[in-house]
Order: structure tokens, then C-alpha cells, then sequence
């Protein structure tokens, strides 16, 4: 699964006014994977548990990259393949949720601000028709910074508004995976290397005992 980078993150193409930090880690997301909240979405489609899915879904990072290699362990290759790509489904949907929901939170928060700029906009710019001179310069000078928020606050909205970055996408669906008659090939010989091994140790060792050699002192004085 290749990870998109989350809103904020520098890879992200966003305006320089949309001022945010929160970036993608691949460890957290990993662990997202392997989640109950995920787990329970494909158990729901499945005879097993959250917790048996747990047990055999595996994650990787690999290194300096923005992907995530989801692998599923069952006794059925078929069933195994179909599992790993039902969590990573499950997990990208997980994820576009996410964004939803985040994006939506955002969007409070700017307009809240927006409302709260506006009134001090206009008590400003009311302030700055009476008054002294210096009262007067000073409260058109805080109308002009009041304004320039209010515009980096409609440039931010503007920004989530239009924000469809894709949480991600399935880049190589799952393949069946090696199964254990697979290992038994490569372990046969090494077992008999083993074997082989271990047989002529022992024979050795009979052989040394079964000879009529001197090996100690009392061997000798005898």
C-alpha cells in the first residue's frame, strides 16, 4: 500500500499559506494496520475474530520509502491472499475517514477564527474614525493586520476545502503465498547434512573407543 503523505506533510502539495505539521509516520500507520478499529471492519465479512485476524496479519516498513508491505498467515494460501487485500482495503478506508474527519475539524476551527477576526475587524475599523490622531493610526494600522488574517484564514479554508489528496492506494495486490511443502524442500537437505553429520561423530567415536590404544596412566601401568 502506498501511503500518501497526510495534509501538512512537506511532500504535500499545498499553498504556503495552509501553515501545518502533522506528518505521516509509517511506524504509526503500521500499527494502524493491525488496529482493533481496522480488524473489526474485515471481521465483520469473515468467520474470525478481530483478534484471530491480529495474530496473522504482519507489517512492514521498508526503508526510506512511504509504503506499507501488509502480509496475512492462514493455512490456505487463497484465504491468506483474499485477507491481505481485505485489510489493506479496510485499513485505506480507515484512513480516508481520518482525513474526513481531521479536515472537518480543521474547518470548525478556521471558521470559528474567521468570526472572531471579523468582529475585531469591525471594531477596529470603527475605532479608527474618531478618537485622537495616534489613536486613530493605530487603529487603522491593527484594521490593515486584522485584514490580512482574515484573508489567510479564507486562503486556509479555501485550501480544505479543495483538499482531495487520496489517503493512499493498493500499489501490488496480494500473491499467494510459500506454503510449507515449499520449506520442506529446503529443509530436507539441510536436514540430511545434519544427519550425516551427527552419524559420522558417532561412528567415530565408536571406533576410537573399540581400538586397543594407551590413553591414560592406569592404561599404561596395566
Amino acid at each position: 500500500v502506498l501511503v500518501n503523505p497526510s495534509v501538512g506533510n512537506p511532500f504535500a502539495p499545498t499553498p504556503a499559506s495552509v501553515r501545518e505539521d502533522e506528518l505521516t509516520s509509517l511506524e504509526t500507520e503500521a500499527q494502524v494496520v493491525r488496529s482493533a478499529e481496522v480488524l473489526r471492519s474485515v471481521a465483520r465479512r469473515t468467520d474470525l475474530t478481530a483478534a484471530e485476524l491480529q495474530r496473522g496479519v504482519g507489517v512492514v516498513v521498508p526503508a526510506n520509502t512511504q509504503i506499507l508491505q501488509i502480509s496475512f498467515s492462514a493455512t490456505d494460501p487463497v484465504v491468506a491472499r483474499q485477507l491481505a487485500d481485505a485489510v489493506a482495503a479496510a485499513y485505506l478506508a480507515n484512513r480516508e475517514r481520518r482525513f474526513d474527519s481531521v479536515t472537518a475539524v480543521r474547518l470548525e476551527t478556521v471558521e470559528t477564527q474567521t468570526l472572531s477576526v471579523v468582529d475585531d475587524l469591525r471594531s477596529a475599523t470603527a475605532a479608527a474614525q474618531v478618537g485622537t490622531p495616534a489613536e486613530r493610526a493605530f487603529n487603522a494600522e491593527l484594521a490593515r493586520a486584522l485584514s490580512n488574517e482574515l484573508e489567510n484564514l479564507r486562503a486556509q479554508r479555501t485550501a480544505l476545502e479543495n483538499s482531495e489528496t487520496p489517503a493512499g492506494a493498493v500499489i501490488a495486490p496480494a500473491t499467494a503465498g510459500v506454503g510449507a511443502s515449499a520449506l520442506a524442500s529446503i529443509a530436507m537437505p539441510l536436514g540430511g547434512a545434519l544427519a550425516g553429520l551427527v552419524l559420522g561423530c558417532l561412528l567415530a567415536v565408536l571406533l576410537e573407543r573399540w581400538r586397543d590404544r594407551v590413553r591414560s596412566a592406569s592404561d599404561l601401568e596395566d
